[in-house]
């Protein structure tokens, strides 16, 4: 998988920011454009059928995305539980 663009949804920032979370997540996003997904632990979410990916952020955040061809789409962030 080659990562070559990265797109948020417009509430996206503003729930990085209201997390304190834009640090790691731009470090997320610079290792995403490397291709080094074992360090953020890239996976498909369950039910593997609806095609959903994750990524760590934090510890306690995780971003839900989608992978279409070369791009990523994050579409939400979620509390880790």
């Amino acid at each position: 998988m080659n990562i070559n663009r990265i797109i948020e949804e417009k509430w996206i920032l503003q729930d990085i920011q209201g997390f304190g979370i834009l640090k790691q997540y731009k470090k997320c996003k610079t290792l995403l454009f490397s291709g080094n997904f074992k360090n953020i632990d890239l996976k498909k979410r369950q039910p593997k059928s609806e095609d959903a990916y994750q990524f760590r952020i934090s510890k306690k955040y995780r971003a839900i995305c989608y992978v279409e061809e070369d791009e990523l789409r994050v579409v939400r962030i979620d509390k880790h539980q």
